[in-house]
């Protein structure tokens, strides 16, 4: 049994920056340089994400819930990133890499992403709490869980389908794998 997990980017599969890009933390020459480890191995670190959140789908990946996009992130077992974040659609926050880059306005306070995730018996994922949810509508919720849905490919009935954001969580079924 692992005990300890490094979450990686060595297949450089995100499209978000990481430190392991840069020379020095944030990109600043004013910071410490990047330790070598670091750069070397694509390692992620609590700068890049602010992981909330894991559970694992049917093949034994791991999907991670991010309060910093907010993102999913999916890795292998041993912690290796497996594809780009995925973005929950039209929700903001100010590290997202669309705010950073100046593309779009935040709509969610810092850190106001995935808290947690629940997961039913057959592995799907079930429910998902946005931290900050209530600054959204439950319409724009609906939206953003329904995109993100269809972004996964997963097609639930519209009776399994319901957000709430004065609840802050959205209930669903995605199957993950």
């Amino acid at each position: 049994m692992q005990t300890r997990l490094q979450l990686n980017d060595a297949r450089r599969a995100l499209t978000v920056p990481i430190q392991a890009d840069h020379a020095t933390y944030y990109n600043n020459p004013a910071n410490p340089a990047v330790d070598p480890a670091i750069r070397a191995g694509r390692l992620l670190t609590g700068a890049d994400f602010d992981i909330e959140s894991i559970r694992q789908d049917r093949s034994g990946n791991l999907w991670f819930g991010d309060e910093f996009g907010p993102y999913l992130i999916k890795t292998n077992a041993q912690g290796t990133v497996l594809r780009s974040e995925i973005s929950l659609p039209g929700v903001y926050a100010p590290q997202h890499k669309d705010v950073v880059a100046g593309k779009v306005v935040a709509n969610l306070p810092s850190s106001g992403g995935f808290e947690g995730m629940a997961q039913a018996d057959d592995r799907c994922l079930s429910h998902a709490r946005l931290t900050a949810s209530s600054v959204l509508s439950d319409l724009a919720c609906s939206v953003a869980f329904a995109a993100l849905r269809n972004a996964l490919g997963s097609s639930p009935s519209a009776s399994c389908w319901r957000a709430d954001s004065r609840r802050a969580r959205a209930a669903f079924r995605l199957t993950l794998g």
